[in-house]
């Protein structure tokens, strides 16, 4: 749902019950994810797997390496 260069920064963190939390790598990159929500939100719950979120949470957190 999003470009893949910009798909690479982001991790699905936890879904628990309403909220899916995703990390970030950075501060930049959680902020650009905050102005995506609403339509990712909107998409993500036509989908089986997300069809119960409500909230998005984006923290932000060290690339792995």
């Amino acid at each position: 749902m999003l470009p893949a260069e910009e798909a690479s920064r982001y991790r699905v963190a936890n879904i628990s019950g309403e909220r899916l939390t995703v990390h970030a790598e950075s501060a930049s990159w959680a902020t650009r994810l905050h102005f995506r929500v609403p339509q990712l939100l909107s998409a993500l719950q036509r989908l089986e797997d997300f069809a119960r979120v409500r909230e998005v949470r984006v923290r932000t957190v060290a690339p792995r390496r």
